[in-house]
C-alpha cells in the first residue's frame, strides 16, 4: 500500500492473507474510501484434490494501518465447481459487486454460464451478501454454450455494468448489461449489443468495462485486430 505525502508517495504498508493461505492474494484489489477488498480466486485449490472456491479479504483503515475485517468466501448457488470468484471486481460506496464468470446456470447445468454476486455494506462495518445475478434470457444463443458472464463489471452510484464475453445477439458476440438499482436490489435497465457484428468469437466484445454513472466504456479487443472501445 502506498500513501502520498507532502513530499510524493511512500510504502505504507505491505499485504498478505492474515491466514497466509495460498490462492493468488492480490489477483485484483479494489479500494473505496477506508475500505480496501483484495481478491485471492484460487484459494481452496489442492491439485488433484479440490477446486478452488476463491475468497475476497476485507481490510479496514485504522488510523494509518489498514486491519482485516472479514473474509467474503465464494459459493455458486448451483455448484459445479466455483473457479474465478474474485478475478473481477469492483465497489463503490456501500456495494463491492463480484464477476464470476465460472458459475453454472443450474436450468442448462453449464459452467461459465457466469453470474454476479452482490455485497452491501451493513452499519456495523461488515458486508453481506444480498444478490445473485444471473444473466438475462437474452444474453444466450440457443445452445447453451458458454457466456461468461461477468467477465467485467463496474459499479457507480446506481448503476452496475456488467459484461459476458460470449453472450450473445449472435454467435459469441458478446454482450453487456446496465442494472440500475431499485428498492435496495439491482435490476436490469439496458442490453448494449456488439456494434461490430456477430461474427463467432471474432471481437471480444466485453473484455472490459467502465462507468462514470452516465457513460459506460465497453472495450472490444480483437476488432479488427487493433481493438476499439
Amino acid at each position: 500500500m502506498y500513501h502520498r505525502t507532502s513530499s510524493g508517495w511512500q510504502l505504507a504498508q505491505l499485504l498478505t492473507d492474515p491466514e497466509g493461505a495460498l490462492g493468488h492474494f492480490g489477483e485484483s484489489v479494489a479500494i473505496e474510501g477506508n475500505v480496501l477488498v483484495v481478491a485471492q480466486p484460487y484459494y481452496g485449490y489442492i491439485a488433484g484434490v479440490s477446486d478452488p472456491i476463491g475468497r475476497l479479504v476485507v481490510f479496514d483503515l485504522v488510523g494509518e494501518q489498514w486491519q482485516f475485517r472479514q473474509y467474503i468466501r465464494g459459493f455458486s448457488a448451483y455448484y459445479i465447481h466455483s473457479v474465478l470468484f474474485g478475478l473481477v471486481l469492483d465497489m463503490d460506496a456501500d456495494w463491492i459487486v463480484v464477476g464470476f464468470p465460472g458459475d453454472a446456470d443450474t436450468p442448462r447445468t453449464i459452467e461459465y454460464a457466469g453470474a454476479v454476486l452482490c455485497y452491501q455494506h451493513q452499519p456495523d462495518g461488515s458486508w453481506a451478501f444480498t444478490q445473485r445475478i444471473a444473466p438475462p434470457p437474452s444474453s444466450s444463443i440457443p445452445d447453451p454454450g458458454w457466456d461468461s458472464f461477468g467477465q467485467a463489471v463496474a459499479v457507480r452510484g446506481d448503476l452496475l455494468v456488467v459484461t459476458a464475453y460470449f453472450g450473445s445477439n449472435g454467435p459469441n458476440s458478446g454482450a453487456a448489461f446496465a442494472y440500475r438499482l431499485v428498492g435496495g436490489q439491482w435490476v436490469l435497465e439496458h442490453q448494449f449489443v456488439n456494434p461490430a457484428g456477430l461474427v463467432s468469437g471474432r471481437y471480444s466484445y466485453g473484455t472490459a468495462v467502465a462507468t462514470d454513472g452516465n457513460r459506460v466504456a465497453v472495450s472490444s479487443v480483437s476488432n479488427n485486430d487493433s481493438g476499439i472501445a
